[in-house]
């Protein structure tokens, strides 16, 4: 399982270089500056346009609190036109369709793209397209998590972590503990409702990581108690539950310190690895790993070898253009949480130096762990 450890807000998918776009040169009348009227705005539905459910449907939340429906729906109100002319990204991201009702009566629908130019286009016969800006989104996020379900979590399963190359320690917590530190997690408020900074920590390596199991999702939590107070929660819009970057208060730091207090910790062992054979022809073998002393001896390979400060990468550019070489991507984990994902690259007369995405230390494979990994690949090269 793979799980994105950067902000914790809906992601976007950048694929292209700033351009000189189009997307503020609709006509779009002057923004009105007055507010919504008291009604307006009972509640709100928002289509989630990069989420799918089981069906392969959008994702639709409803928000039914009038308050955050009506400020929602002030905040697009008072957005300014939308420049006609204004440089943007070429890209694909998330997208928001917005239906606002009162007393079931449709009033206000809007279409707001997280993408490009980040318009929010008010529809109906006079269209108007708005700049948004950071109040709108964080508005619009706290909506979606108070319209978000909470999940019923059934385990916990924690990896602590002190140094990149020593291997970690885990504990599985029991249903209750998991679901009390879910529930205290999710009434946090965001931290973009707090107008606290996002923490600037890097995330490269965390003393703490979870992982609650809930009935149709893995969701992770990496707390951070030490610098920014901020604990992060699922995978942003991908999550089929509440998520996102939360401020920790003092009562929720001492609940996390007593749930990790209940742990039964031992040194952490592979229950899965997963391998990913990739050639430069274009050809990828993925490969799942189940002889469990393979699994154990090449998991204590990797914290045995040396680390490097600088790495040997010896497949090139030109390797890449000629077809030459292949890289071995091993996984493992236990209980769902990461506890290894590294990296090599092979071609005739020259192995590299092992790459852990995870914590981003570099380690120098011997020709005994190649042979262990060539074996497990079933490549008799080696």
């Amino acid at each position: 399982m793979r799980r994105s450890t950067g902000i914790f807000l809906p992601a976007m998918l950048l694929v292209g270089l700033m351009i000189l776009s189009g997307c503020g040169s609709n006509s779009a009348s002057p923004a009105p500056n007055q507010a919504a009227n008291d009604k307006q705005g009972q509640k709100v539905e928002i289509e989630l346009l990069l989420v799918t459910d089981a069906n392969g449907k959008h994702v639709v939340v409803t928000n039914t609190n009038a308050n955050t429906a009506k400020k929602l729906l002030d905040t697009i109100q008072r957005l300014p036109a939308m420049p006609k002319e204004i440089a943007c990204t070429d890209e694909l991201g998330p997208a928001y369709n917005l239906k606002f009702y009162d007393e079931g009566k449709l009033t206000t629908t809007a279409r707001a793209e997280r993408y490009g130019c980040r318009p929010v286009t008010i529809q109906g016969k006079e269209e108007q397209t708005r700049q948004s800006n950071q109040e709108f989104w964080d508005v619009l996020d706290n909506a979606i998590l108070q319209a978000t379900p909470a999940a019923h979590v059934t385990q916990l399963a924690i990896l602590h972590t002190t140094q990149p190359d020593k291997v970690g320690r885990s504990a599985l917590l029991p249903v209750a503990t998991a679901q009390r530190l879910y529930e205290a997690i999710v009434k946090l408020p965001l931290v973009s409702m707090t107008r606290q900074k996002p923490c600037t920590v890097s995330y490269a390596f965390k003393e703490y990581d979870m992982v609650f199991t809930a009935a149709n999702e893995l969701i992770e939590a990496v707390p951070d108690a030490k610098n920014c107070h901020q604990i992060s929660l699922g995978s942003g819009i991908a999550s089929k539950s509440k998520s996102g970057l939360f401020q920790m208060d003092a009562q929720f730091e001492r609940l996390l310190s007593e749930t990790l207090e209940q742990g039964k910790f031992e040194t952490a062992r592979p229950d899965q690895l997963s391998m990913t054979v990739f050639d430069y022809k274009g050809t990828t073998q993925q490969i799942k790993v189940t002889d469990a002393a393979a699994m154990q001896k090449l998991f204590e390979k990797t914290y045995s070898l040396p680390s490097v400060k600088t790495p040997q990468y010896c497949i090139t550019s030109e390797d890449k253009m000629a077809q030459r070489g292949t890289s071995y991507t091993l996984h493992f984990s236990q209980w769902n949480l990461e506890l290894q994902d590294v990296i090599g690259f092979r071609k005739v007369g020259c192995q590299s130096d092992w790459s852990n995405n995870i914590t981003s230390r570099i380690f120098q494979g011997d020709d005994e762990f190649w042979k262990m990994v060539l074996q497990v690949a079933g490549d008799k090269s080696g």
